[in-house]
């Protein structure tokens, strides 16, 4: 659980316009498949197609079940992108980048010249 809270804080301290926090799956075929079944932790045989690296975990270790991942996951995306200084970054850069669609015009000259006095 410190490593994840460690890696969430390390995060949150770089302040990145856009974060992902992704969950290791095991696929078929590779070392982490192998390593997982060596040790038992393997707990999805369903549909790979099912894991998306982000929300749903394959695996279950002691101490950090595969619910515990997977919320860990989801409360790092809310929190990373709901927090007061991501929040305000967002919006200065919103206000910084801001162009109005078209170019502001003297309203009162067009209507002085419609109203026959310009």
């Amino acid at each position: 659980h410190e490593t994840i809270a460690k890696t969430i804080q390390y995060a949150y301290d770089l302040n990145a316009e856009f974060c992902q926090f992704g969950i290791a799956t095991p696929l078929p075929g590779t070392a982490l498949m192998e390593l997982v079944e060596k040790e038992g932790s393997l707990v999805s045989e369903e549909d790979w197609s099912q894991h998306d690296g982000f929300s749903k975990a394959a695996v279950s270790y002691e101490g950090l079940s595969q619910h515990q991942i997977e919320a860990y996951a989801t409360e790092a995306y809310r929190r990373y992108y709901l927090r007061p200084r991501y929040v305000a970054m967002m919006l200065k850069r919103q206000d910084a980048n801001y162009k109005p669609p078209f170019e502001l015009v003297d309203y009162t000259v067009i209507v002085e010249h419609r109203a026959g006095r310009g």
